[in-house]
């Protein structure tokens, strides 16, 4: 079983991996493939230069900047990563083919219409001003957090289009819990 994980900016997608990556679960994050692109400088440079920004140290900072000065930007981002990540992602299905269960954290799944890959999807979401403070708590600024929000469906879409929902509002205690009721139900 395929099982797609999805929610809005800093709503604990990757604390739900961190849970199901302690279970032993093969799972895939989108999120992590980008950052693995961001370290890889051959990509960075033909990247960099692709957009019009300079490869230097600041690159990342550079980006964040680039991101927030135009939406169009973030759209431009997009173009040249998502590609590489939806790479990634099929064939990571494809080598997980013949497991029970797997999980994919994709962030965009709703925006990219990405549920026929998936048996199952779920929705983890949390008020926006949690989510806010998280972001910033990780280094995040509240313009690039606009930005980012901006890009994705509402939590209601997406969670209107997802099979079940996980409200992360409350403790890690609490968000574990409700993960495994969702995960008792795949037993």
């Amino acid at each position: 079983m395929r099982i797609g994980i999805t929610g809005t900016v800093s709503a604990g997608k990757t604390t739900v991996l961190k849970f199901l990556k302690a279970k032993k679960y093969p799972i895939f994050s989108a999120d992590e493939e980008v950052g693995k692109l961001y370290k890889n400088k051959s990509f960075l440079k033909s990247f960099s230069a692709k957009i019009g920004l300079r490869y230097n140290k600041n690159l990342k900072k550079n980006i964040k900047e680039f991101i927030t000065k135009k939406r169009i930007n973030l759209k431009t981002l997009e173009k040249h990563i998502h590609p590489k990540v939806r790479g990634k992602m099929l064939n990571f299905l494809k080598k997980k083919r013949g497991k029970k269960l797997i999980f994919l954290e994709i962030p965009l799944l709703s925006e990219r219409n990405l549920f026929h890959y998936f048996d199952e999807t779920i929705f983890i979401g949390a008020s926006k001003k949690i989510r806010l403070k998280r972001f910033i708590k990780k280094g995040g600024n509240k313009s690039l957090f606009q930005v980012l929000e901006k890009r994705q469906h509402s939590s209601k879409q997406k969670a209107r289009r997802c099979d079940r929902v996980i409200n992360n509002n409350k403790s890690i205690k609490v968000l574990k819990k409700n993960l495994n009721n969702i995960l008792s139900n795949y037993d």
